[in-house]
This record gives structure tokens, sequence and C-alpha cells, in this order.
């Protein structure tokens, strides 16, 4: 009977706990977007005490992983075996975040081409194809190697290394908004496709909660979509 019972109660740590989420996001606009997904939610389940936490990029999936995180709001791509990923909650314009004293910054728009003239910053303890493989680029399309630059554990970190003059990184659009700074500025990055932020969480995660959640946060883009469509008309 005791196995049984350790049994029982090992599965539902598995499960999750459905009373509880720890909702974490990575960047101010994820952090908006899942205040105002997480705002619906509570009313929808009011029995769900929910928790909103700041993960850094160097640990994020770490977090996730351990089972200190529920879910994350965090960019796409995101291709890991045992992790799953909801629907887009909100997309922005692909920006390059360089020192204000820098050549390009003075341009309209820079091009991939353009990223061989100067260092990109680097997320410390990734390596080629980890996440954001999308923007730890090691070449030009046309080939031409790009010299890596500092690495940084904290946004914060990036920011102080770019006024700096040390080094650039791709960015959302969202950085200029969010994240004002003296001697930093952001060129669009083009042609690009859009930075799409989504929650993500362990495929081993099947607690009521999680999956409740994930009906909200789809709920959510699909009337994000919809906004969208109706201003393009």
């Amino acid at each position: 009977m005791i196995n049984a019972g350790i049994d029982r109660a090992a599965a539902a740590t598995a499960r999750g706990d459905s009373s509880r989420l720890s909702a974490g996001f990575v960047s101010g606009l994820a952090g908006t977007v899942l205040s105002e997904v997480v705002a619906v939610f509570r009313k929808q389940h009011p029995d769900v005490a929910v928790r909103t936490r700041e993960a850094q990029i160097v640990d994020a999936l770490d977090r996730l992983r351990a089972g200190e995180l529920d879910v994350l709001v965090l960019s796409l791509p995101v291709e890991e075996p045992d992790l799953a990923v909801g629907p887009v909650l909100v997309r922005e314009r692909r920006m390059l975040m360089l020192p204000a004293a820098h050549p390009l910054a003075d341009r309209e728009g820079v091009g991939f081409e353009d990223l061989a003239d100067i260092p990109m910053l680097r997320i410390a303890g990734r390596g080629p194809g980890d996440w954001p493989a999308d923007r730890r680029l090691e070449r030009t399309p046309q080939g031409v190697p790009i010299a890596p630059g500092p690495q940084f554990e904290t946004f914060q970190e990036a920011l102080a290394l770019t006024a700096s003059g040390l080094g650039a990184l791709i960015v959302g659009a969202h950085t200029e908004q969010h994240y004002p700074r003296p001697g930093v500025t952001c060129v669009p990055l083009e042609p690009s496709t859009p930075i799409e932020w989504a929650p993500i969480w362990r495929k081993s995660h099947t607690g009521q909660a999680i999956r409740a959640f994930m009906r909200t946060a789809a709920n959510y883009a699909a009337h994000k979509a919809s906004q969208e469509e109706g201003t393009r008309r």
C-alpha cells in the first residue's frame, strides 16, 4: 500500500498540481502578453493560484525542465523533443540592436549581409543550433563569416555590451519601448520574418491547470488574429 501511495504521488507530480500554476516569461513583451492571458485565466479559473515569474534567457529552458515553471512564454522557434509549443500570442518586427555610434545605426534598414560588419553578441552556454538559433548566426546568407562577440547572461548585460560598442544582437521591435538605453539603437532587419512568441511547456506535464491555461491562450491568440485581420481590411 505504501508503494502504491508513492506511485500515485509521483504520477500526480508528473501531471502537475491542478491548484496552482507557475507561468514564466522572457522579455518585456512576453511579460505584457502573459499578464493579459493570466488575467483572463484567473477569471475563468479562480480556483487555480497563478504566479507569474520572470526568467532570464540563459536559464529559462532549464527552469522549465526542472519544474520550477509550468509554462513559459518564449520566442520561437523552439524545437525540443521534450517540449510542446502552444499558439502564437504575438508577432513583432525583427530588428538589429547595435551601438548608436556604429555606421549601420544611421540606416533606415539593414540586411543579413551587414551582420558581417559587427560582432554578434552570444548567449552564454549556447552553441550553434541551440535556442534561439535564428539569432545566433555563424555566417551571412552569402557565406561571409560573422564575428562572435562577447557572451551575456541577461538582456541588461546585452544592452550594456551594445552601449559599450562591443557588439550587436538580433531582437524584436519591443526592445525600443521596453528597454530604452542611451548609446543603443535598433534598425529594422530586412528582409526577415517576424519574431513570434508562444507558450511552451513540458510534454510530460499533463495536469488540468496546464491544459486549461492552453485553452485560454488559444482563445487569446484567435482573438488577436481576428483583430489583426480586421485591421488589415
